[in-house]
């Protein structure tokens, strides 16, 4: 009997434990792990699949990961067909550079195989109201005045049909499943004519918050429609302050025409008008258009970022951002035709870059070399010497004590003729291959290997950095004992510099800041 019993009570904990697990599953929907091998196939399979992109030692994604298991939940209570995954963007990197991830974390739905990204903060709330928005029926309809103008004084992009006779409501739903930015609605065109009256039977009512608020569309329904909501999707000119998230996201949009100029100018009022009639005729693409002004403080940190001369202006350059910094810059008057031809001939590749540098130095005897960005690659690259480079951006913090540090060393090394100490302003000097963020930053290239520089990493002393160039030079390097044996301590300055990230285009290797 006491054995029975205590099988009994065995069997009791474990249906309890059961049961417990069993609770707790359906309170939290499953996230699957993804893999390389197995992403595309679960995009693919299922009609909607939400994909949260993280890497290790990420604080962010630690944080949003809560949020995204209070996702989770809700998916699990509600029963919304959803699919919820995570990928780790380190261990797949196949993935990740594909799907152009930038950030982390960040967050994409997938319809149906079709990615839609998510680009408010990441709460649980906000993402699970994208998703509702995006999973909703393809077309809502309106049956009442008051319904109409009730989204008429939303700030969403919407977009209604007029319902009359031999409608193309089926075609109409179809594009608003395909459709990213608007929201779509259709009401019978007697009702629909009594909010708008200048619209058609048939005809289709955009509703903007930019731009023209209201436009009438009485095309056909299908690609031309398309065509059309993709042409009004996005404001003539965007806000010179959110430009740069934009650049730096790595999306379909992260290219820009932007206008640099003086508002004290007299010819500045009259030179921005000619800039926006030139961007109207590139409107729905994927160039930015915008307009950086001197007295905007916050906009400006972008000029002084590609290196823009307040001093110059009015400057009208084009920018991409894909992992380096491409700039291409307009010789040629302010005038409507000679925009819209920069634009075209920029679109067609006929525009070559623009390259940032200080005037090569009359005299440059060392021991510290000054390299800009006209001799980088003949300094640098076409040879086999060694190049310990101090890469710097005065007047950053830490910059200066760098920078003696580097004074010093160069001359205490200077008997190495295989070796040489240099420095590099990149806030003055643009670079084919790379753009560094933030500094200081010491970087070797070693003589034998240029494609593949080693970031110095640790405390910048003489001392250190000697050892450091011995340790991954293809020269024979000899330290002399006076700096083996010196006593010097990084300053707090040193010691808090940030280093940076490097990206080669070309021959795809890195040097990450973590």
């Amino acid at each position: 009997m006491v054995k029975r019993y205590v099988n009994n009570r065995t069997i009791m904990h474990r249906t309890a434990f059961l049961l417990f697990a069993l609770l707790f599953f359906y309170a939290h929907a499953e996230i699957i792990e993804l893999t390389d091998s197995t992403y595309d196939q679960t995009v693919n399979e299922h009609p909607f699949v939400v994909v949260n992109y993280v890497k290790p030692d990420c604080e962010e994604c630690d944080v949003f990961q809560r949020e995204y298991e209070s996702i989770a939940t809700t998916v699990r209570k509600t029963g919304m067909p959803l699919v919820l995954a995570k990928i780790d963007c380190d261990k797949n990197y196949l993935t990740a550079r594909k799907e152009r991830i930038r950030t982390m974390p960040s967050i994409k739905l997938f319809i149906n195989g079709n990615p839609f990204e998510y680009e408010d903060d990441m709460k649980a709330k906000n993402v699970l109201a994208f998703i509702s928005k995006k999973t909703r029926p393809s077309s809502l309809p309106l049956n009442s005045e008051e319904a109409i103008e009730n989204i008429k004084q939303s700030k969403e992009l919407m977009c209604i049909y007029a319902i009359s006779g031999d409608s193309k409501l089926a075609a109409y739903m179809d594009l608003g499943f395909k459709q990213q930015d608007f929201l779509f609605y259709h009401a019978p065109f007697e009702l629909l004519k009594k909010v708008f009256p200048e619209v058609k039977e048939n005809s289709v009512v955009l509703l903007k918050d930019f731009d023209e608020k209201i436009v009438i569309y009485d095309g056909e329904i299908g690609d031309e429609l398309e065509n059309f909501l993709n042409t009004h999707r996005t404001p003539i000119l965007d806000e010179a302050t959110s430009v740069f998230m934009q650049l730096i996201s790595g999306n379909e949009r992260s290219k820009a025409a932007l206008l640099f100029v003086n508002p004290s100018n007299t010819s500045t009022i009259s030179i921005e008008e000619t800039f926006t009639k030139a961007a109207k005729m590139f409107r729905g693409g994927n160039l930015i258009f915008s307009i950086f002004r001197t007295t905007d403080t916050t906009a400006w940190k972008v000029a002084d970022f590609i290196g823009i001369d307040a001093n110059a202006l009015p400057i009208l350059t084009v920018v991409e951002i894909i992992g380096h910094v491409n700039q291409y810059r307009h010789d040629g008057p302010m005038t409507e035709e000679a925009i819209k031809g920069f634009i075209e001939n920029w679109q067609s590749g006929k525009v070559e870059r623009y390259k940032i540098s200080e005037p090569e130095p009359e005299e440059n005897p060392g021991p510290l070399y000054k390299i800009v960005g006209k001799t980088f690659n003949s300094f640098v690259l076409d040879n086999d010497d060694d190049i310990l480079i101090d890469f710097n951006a005065p007047p950053c913090r830490g910059c200066k004590e760098v920078r003696k540090v580097f004074r010093n060393l160069a001359s205490s090394l200077s008997g190495n003729k295989k070796l040489r100490v240099a420095e590099m302003n990149t806030a003055k000097n643009d670079l084919d291959e790379y753009r560094i963020l933030p500094e200081p930053v010491a970087v070797l290239y070693p003589g034998k290997d240029k494609a593949n520089p080693v970031r110095f990493e640790g405390n910048v002393t003489g001392r250190d950095l000697a050892k450091f160039v011995q340790e991954h030079a293809s020269n024979p390097v000899t330290i002399p004992e006076s700096v083996l044996t010196s006593k010097e301590e990084p300053s707090k300055e040193k010691q808090k510099s940030d280093l940076c990230v490097i990206i080669y285009v070309n021959t795809y290797s890195h040097i990450i800041h973590s």
